[in-house]
């Protein structure tokens, strides 16, 4: 009896490979995992006036991110901003600055 023609063979290759490939897959998310801990965290700030739609600034910014990810691949760059109305935008300025509040990016009218 050959056990290269029997089923029970191809069964126990399949449940190999298969275990293989469980451990293989694993590894790489263990490897990822682990080189997404290593990356630097990096979080702008910013404080915007809202343009009279607070959503835009979205828009704006997603590119500008994607592109700091894109030249950094060391860095897990996020950016946490505020949207304000036109006629509040200077109090909550002079405010942060009072406090002395990092801020990495500003909108400033250009009157």
């Amino acid at each position: 009896m050959s056990y290269t023609k029997s089923p029970i063979f191809y069964t126990c290759l399949i449940i190999a490979l298969a275990i293989g490939m469980v451990v293989l897959v694993s590894f790489a998310v263990y490897a990822f995992a682990q080189k997404k801990q290593q990356q630097q965290q990096v979080t702008l700030t910013a404080m915007l006036e809202d343009q009279g739609d607070p959503q835009r600034w979205k828009s704006l910014l997603q590119p500008s991110i994607q592109e700091l990810r894109t030249r950094h691949p060391d860095m897990n760059i996020q950016i946490n901003y505020t949207t304000y109305p036109y006629n509040q935008t200077r109090s909550h300025l002079l405010a942060a600055l009072a406090n002395q509040t990092p801020i990495d990016l500003i909108s400033l009218d250009q009157r």
